[in-house]
């Protein structure tokens, strides 16, 4: 098994029945690491659901086979879905105000907070503040929880926020107590309303195509890359009358590749995929102008 990676663009839910299921599930994923499959499994806190992330669904659907085959595991298996990012267009700051009413008492806090664009590359950063150590250990760790809860699932999306860094300007406690529950809200409501300030777009994995058919087909293979939104970078003689076409496409319009260029070359093309980069998807600042996200999570 792999460490986490950037380069394993798609996800794949998994759903044990039971706990014996679960605990066979972590046994058959530790029997398979460091075979010829190359994975993640990332079991998702406080649920009973484990996400399988790889280059491609290929390598996800044999992952499945011998999970169910091999290992018999009783889990229920989610559809293949693409590993989406969020990011900023620019600056932006603003207040909040939480107060929350409980058994007669009222508590009140403030907090202010700063968003800018950083490296694209890297995920949402935390900068710690004279402000957060004012609050003490304990009410400062629940204030990183809420921003950080924002920073690993965008607004409106389920998507990790990169590129950006968060600073908090302000903090202050209105009453003469506060809980620690209404700060971590007061920091997450916040910094959701910053963040769409600053305008949030999404970016998706982009993968490097290589396609070997026969030259015959490359007409049909070219149009139909461009009709997923995909570039050709290049075209070269293979030799025997067949060609390497490189190109570039989105991940999410890849699922099911392999059937189409069946169709088309007749069963004699076949192509490999690696992934590239992340780029921003066309229109996803405009929810009207958008395309339609492909098996998203």
């Amino acid at each position: 098994m792999t460490n986490a990676s950037e380069t394993l663009p798609v996800k794949l839910p998994l759903w044990p029945e039971d706990k014996a299921a679960k605990e066979a599930l972590a046994d058959a994923l530790g029997n398979l690491e460091g075979g010829a499959l190359d994975f993640v499994a990332e079991p998702e806190i406080g649920l009973d659901v484990v996400c399988l992330r790889a280059a491609d669904e290929r390598v996800l659907e044999d992952m499945v086979h011998r999970l169910l085959t091999v290992y018999g595991i009783r889990m229920r298996v989610g559809a293949p879905a693409i590993a989406y990012r969020a990011t900023i267009k620019g600056r932006a700051e603003d207040r909040f105000e939480h107060e929350v009413k409980r058994r007669g008492e009222r508590y009140v806090m403030r907090v202010e907070v700063r968003v800018a664009p950083d490296d694209p590359e890297q995920a949402g950063v935390i900068d710690e503040t004279p402000q957060m150590g004012s609050l003490g250990a304990e009410l400062a760790e629940h204030l990183r929880s809420g921003l950080q809860s924002v920073l690993d699932c965008a607004p409106l999306e389920t998507s990790p926020l990169y590129g950006l860094r968060v600073q908090v300007t302000g903090v202050e406690a209105l009453t003469p107590s506060v809980l620690p529950s209404g700060v971590a809200t007061a920091a997450r409501i916040c910094l959701r309303r910053c963040v769409k300030a600053a305008g949030l777009v999404l970016l998706e994995p982009i993968m490097r195509l290589e396609v070997h058919a026969p030259v015959a087909t490359e007409a049909s293979v070219i149009n139909d890359i461009r009709s997923r939104r995909g570039r050709v970078i290049a075209t070269d003689d293979a030799g025997d009358s067949s060609l390497k076409i490189k190109a570039e496409l989105p991940m999410a319009n890849l699922f099911g590749y392999i059937n189409t260029l069946h169709h088309i070359t007749d069963g004699a093309g076949r192509f490999e995929a690696r992934f590239s980069h992340y780029q921003r998807v066309p229109g996803s600042d405009d929810p009207d102008d958008a395309p339609p996200l492909a098996m998203a999570m």
